[in-house]
C-alpha cells in the first residue's frame, strides 16, 4: 500500500520487496487498489497484532492523524510504522 502511495509501479514495488526476499503477485497488487481493501487491511492489522501478542512479542505503532481544520478534532488516522520485538527486549518496548 505504501508503494502505491509513493507512486511506484508494480514492477518497481516488487523490486523493492525482493530485496527482503518478499514477492507480491500482480493480482494482489492491483486488487489492493479497491476501496473495500481499507477495511480488510484494518482487519488484517488486528490479526497481526493479536498474533504478535500471542507469540510473546511486544509492539508499538505510530500513526499520523488527519485533523479537521475547523474543529481541531481528529478525523482519521493512518498507520505509519509498526515496531515489534521479542519479550527479551522488553526494556526497549
Amino acid at each position: 500500500m505504501v508503494h502505491q502511495e509513493a507512486v511506484l509501479s508494480y514492477r518497481q514495488s516488487n523490486c523493492l520487496l525482493a530485496i527482503d526476499g518478499l514477492h507480491l503477485s500482480s493480482k494482489a497488487y492491483y486488487n489492493s487498489r479497491h476501496p473495500d481493501v481499507q477495511q480488510t487491511m484494518a482487519n488484517q492489522l488486528d490479526v497481526l497484532f493479536q498474533a504478535l501478542e500471542t507469540g510473546g512479542f511486544h509492539y508499538r505503532t505510530r500513526y499520523s492523524w488527519t485533523v479537521n481544520q475547523q474543529t481541531g478534532t481528529p478525523e482519521a488516522r493512518e498507520l505509519e510504522q509498526v515496531f515489534f520485538c521479542s519479550s527479551d527486549c522488553s526494556m526497549i518496548c
